[in-house]
């Protein structure tokens, strides 16, 4: 009776240790891929796959809140309302760009994308006024970006940080 006793312990208890490895496995998986989806993203937009997008976005926004920047979970926001302006659903993309700039205002990647999406409803009263929001926050953002950065990592992403607010600047300033 005892040894049956035992070994249904043991068989519990290596059940459990497997779920919880699983569940370690799982979290890695997710972190890991929270980490790199400015990777898929990329990989995405640069093939046009406007669906790829759509879900790389969603699956950011549902799953990594928490492991990643709230700056870099935002942009997942903008990324979003791009997939779904490109699909066809402007007021999609509309909503997603205005709960992106509820949830967390100073998210630069949002305004911009919502002074596009207002451009294309032909909204230009509207468009014109979210031009000037954009570019206001760009400049704040560039004003903040340490240009004396001697560790070469944080010194590549303020580079890159630099040339994508420069290149929002030129959008807004066509």
């Amino acid at each position: 009776m005892v040894s049956t006793m035992k070994k249904r312990n043991y068989i519990f208890l290596i059940f459990t240790l497997c779920i919880v490895k699983n569940i370690f496995a799982q979290n890695n998986y997710t972190e890991d891929r929270c980490i790199s989806y400015g990777n898929e993203t990329g990989s995405a937009l640069g093939a046009g796959d406007f669906n790829g997008l759509k879900d790389v976005s969603e699956w950011v926004i549902k799953n990594c809140k928490g492991l990643i920047s709230i700056d870099y979970y935002y942009d997942a926001f903008a990324s979003l309302s791009i997939a779904k302006e490109e699909l066809g659903d402007i007021n999609g993309a509309l909503n997603t760009v205005n709960l992106c700039i509820k949830s967390k205002y100073d998210t630069v990647d949002c305004h911009v994308q919502k002074y596009k999406v207002l451009t294309t409803l032909k909204k230009i009263n509207e468009a014109n006024i979210q031009k000037k929001i954009a570019l206001a926050l760009v400049n704040l953002e560039l004003n903040k970006i340490n240009h004396n950065e001697t560790e070469s990592s944080k010194k590549a992403y303020s580079n890159a940080k630099f040339y994508k607010l420069n290149s929002m600047t030129n959008y807004l300033n066509q």
